[in-house]
């Protein structure tokens, strides 16, 4: 059990052997093998933002929670992934529900409860 939580810190902090960043697709990988847990706001639910395409939260023991999120590409028809990191469970929750936000769109609630933790990953 020890040696999962190392590998979560690991993982979620940037480390700096030899100039050398944490993969994005290593995250995600992990998250998808090891979170206990896993949902999702389908690009339906987002049909009116402009830039948010999907967003899914792995959900871990700790109450952390790794956020990938799907990213339309200005003044295109193409997406990119980008990974969150150091989100709490009652973050998303709140992000998720709009609780005492209920005139908010996803994009407003994603600029102030996720997009600050973005991973430091490539």
């Amino acid at each position: 059990m020890k040696k999962k939580y190392l590998l979560i810190v690991i993982l979620f902090l940037s480390f700096n052997t030899f100039s050398q960043k944490t993969k994005c697709e290593d995250l995600i990988k992990y998250a998808k093998e090891e979170s206990f847990y896993n949902e999702e706001i389908s690009s339906y639910e987002l049909s009116e933002s402009s830039w948010l395409k999907k967003v899914k939260a792995y959900h871990f023991r700790n109450n952390s929670t790794l956020i990938i999120a799907e990213i339309k590409l200005k003044n295109s028809y193409e997406t990119k992934k980008y990974v969150f990191c150091g989100v709490s469970f009652d973050t998303w929750v709140i992000f998720k529900t709009s609780v005492n936000q209920h005139n908010t769109t996803y994009g407003e609630r994603f600029h102030k409860y996720i997009f600050n933790n973005k991973c430091d990953c490539n």
